[in-house]
């Protein structure tokens, strides 16, 4: 469960093979705090990507950093009141699933978003 990179077998699953399917992928903040922080930012912590089978998992997240990580990261400076703060945000995406599974980052560029749903257990609501 701990490994991130080790591709799942997708043969049992052969539309995925096809260019044109696509899933929904509902990301929900951890936590609270998560949840408010986006929000304070300016975005919708609830956000829901569409995704073919093939897109890398790890540019879903750099999408995320580009995205957010900026804004985000002036908001915990804001926070501490000036106190230095972390130099960038990093994001992680994870099962809910496979609590103690340590997650997916921006260099998981050979696990696609098919082997994630997979992993989560094709769930009908993948979060």
């Amino acid at each position: 469960d701990s490994s991130v990179s080790t591709p799942l077998d997708l043969a049992a699953y052969p539309e995925y093979k096809d260019p044109n399917f696509r899933f929904k992928l509902r990301l929900i903040p951890r936590d609270q705090d998560l949840s408010q922080l986006i929000s304070i930012c300016g975005f919708n912590p609830h956000l829901e990507l569409t995704l073919k089978a093939a897109k890398s998992i790890g540019s879903v997240v750099q999408h995320l950093i580009d995205k957010w990580g900026a804004k985000v990261c002036q908001e915990l400076v804001a926070r501490t009141e000036g106190k230095p703060g972390p130099g960038k945000v990093t994001f992680q995406l994870h099962s809910t699933r496979h609590p103690t599974h340590q997650g997916w980052g921006p260099n998981e560029k050979n696990t696609t978003a098919a082997e994630v749903f997979v992993f989560a257990g094709r769930p009908d609501l993948f979060r």
